[in-house]
């Protein structure tokens, strides 16, 4: 065990002791540094450094703009349409949506502007630019107002190519091909808006709608015809179509490896998790695992699952996951957990008569309900095995949600992909990823409710 594994491993403890451990910051010297206090029976309080201080000026804007087709300079170049009349678009853009380009990296002065006119930012886009939504009636005088805006370079319709996952391109040609689709509604979308998909999506459904989901942040689309994809891309009520994500789980060897107790005596605290409340997803859970007690704090939770059972019928990675964090040792004193003291709630996401794991509803959704029933941290240790690398509706849904509710800290693995990449939604960029380092010779990366970090 090395020492840098050590660390990373004590940090993911930190992040899962009680509240009443938190960070503070006491006074800070003239040299901006920042002192460790001891801690006391009175106060169990301790001070980190605080890398924030010092100056880190935000980098220069680029001018360019990256597109899925590649990188331009919307001043000097035309924004690149790509194969939009091959793949059967009938329309180059959805007259909805436009790019904001700002002359700064810096987007707070430009954002403020565009809110001071009532332009609604659906999104950011690479580099230094914002996603608005305009109402097609609202569009000569609104890009007028936009362009005279002192921090604005570039103002350009968004093409509707944009909005389609690379991966389906290839899929648009096959006829009678059916594919699962993630689609990801426009924020702009009215409440009849978001009605009137969820009803069109399922009409063109036909008998197969029952295996469909919509909410404000996601419609799932079971075994759709590929010509759908084309339609989806010019309609304004769409903002982006990838195809359905393969689910799997993500393993890693048990805690007894991982150096748990090494890892708790690097602090003088007794982190334990005591009083903290842990959500997690995964396959299912053996509610009657001698090693949690009566710490489970309500029925499984089926909502956002396959079915209605919350049993661990298949490979028990559920239990496993659960046990490596809160395992309170009933059974194996050298098993015990990370967080022994902590209480918890479940969801369920397997198939019991396949095994497969699957899900309904958005990550947004999930993570809100695990937040308003007293969790603070919701680790999950699955993801996409089908769309390794790619920023997802799912990668999106976490950071509009972290965004939302920073008290909350959701964790996923970062996959079982070896060096191939990284496992969707991993992917976003407010949520902690937790990978490992090697398991024998071949490099493996672990799941979040394991913190392998140490094999």
């Amino acid at each position: 065990m090395t020492s840098t594994k050590a660390i990373y491993f004590a940090v993911s403890l930190i992040l899962l002791s009680p509240i009443s451990s938190t960070i503070t910051t006491e006074s800070i010297d003239e040299e901006g540094a920042q002192s460790m206090s001891s801690p006391t029976t009175e106060n169990n309080w301790v001070v980190l450094h605080n890398p924030s201080i010092g100056n880190h000026p935000i980098s220069e804007a680029s001018g360019l703009i990256h597109s899925p087709f590649g990188k331009f300079d919307p001043l000097t170049e035309s924004p690149p349409a790509g194969p939009w009349e091959k793949i059967g678009l009938s329309e180059y853009n959805d007259g909805r949506l436009f790019i904001v380009q700002s002359h700064s990296s810096d987007l707070q002065e430009l954002e403020d502007s565009l809110n001071f006119l009532g332009i609604q930012i659906v999104d950011h886009f690479p580099d230094d630019s914002v996603l608005i939504s305009i109402a097609p009636w609202r569009t000569g005088d609104q890009i007028g107002t936009i362009q005279e805006l002192n921090q604005v370079r570039w103002v350009g319709q968004f093409p509707a190519i944009w909005k389609i996952s690379n991966s389906l391109y290839p899929l648009m040609d096959l006829d009678g091909a059916l594919v699962d689709l993630d689609i990801t509604p426009s924020p702009s979308n009215s409440p009849d808006d978001l009605s009137n998909l969820e009803r069109e999506l399922f009409e063109k459904m036909g008998e197969l709608h029952a295996q469909s989901h919509c909410d404000k942040y996601l419609c799932k689309v079971k075994s759709a015809k590929t010509s759908l994809i084309s339609s989806l891309a010019t309609d304004s009520r769409v903002l982006r179509v990838e195809m359905g994500p393969v689910l799997t789980i993500h393993n890693s060897n048990a805690s007894m490896i991982s150096g748990v107790d090494y890892a708790r005596s690097l602090s003088e605290l007794d982190l334990r998790g005591e009083g903290e409340v842990i959500g997690i997803s995964d396959t299912g859970l053996d509610v009657d695992h001698g090693d949690f007690g009566n710490r489970l704090r309500n029925p499984i939770y089926n909502l956002f699952g396959p079915d209605s059972s919350g049993a661990d019928s298949n490979s028990g990675h559920g239990t496993h996951v659960t046990a490596t964090l809160l395992g309170d040792g009933t059974g194996d004193s050298n098993s015990t957990g990370i967080v022994p003291e902590s209480t918890f709630h479940f969801y369920q996401l397997e198939v019991d008569s396949s095994g497969i794991l699957a899900r309904w509803g958005s990550l947004y959704d999930m993570f809100e309900h695990s937040f308003l029933n007293d969790a603070n941290i919701h680790t999950n240790s699955w993801g996409s095995e089908s769309l390794v690398g790619e920023y997802t509706s799912d990668s999106r849904s976490i950071d509009l949600f972290a965004n939302d509710y920073p008290e909350m800290l959701v964790i996923f693995s970062s996959g079982d992909m070896s060096n191939s990449g990284v496992a969707s939604p991993s992917t976003a960029k407010n949520s902690l990823t937790v990978g490992a380092s090697t398991t024998s010779n071949k490099a493996r990366i672990g799941c979040t409710g394991c913190y392998d970090l140490l094999s």
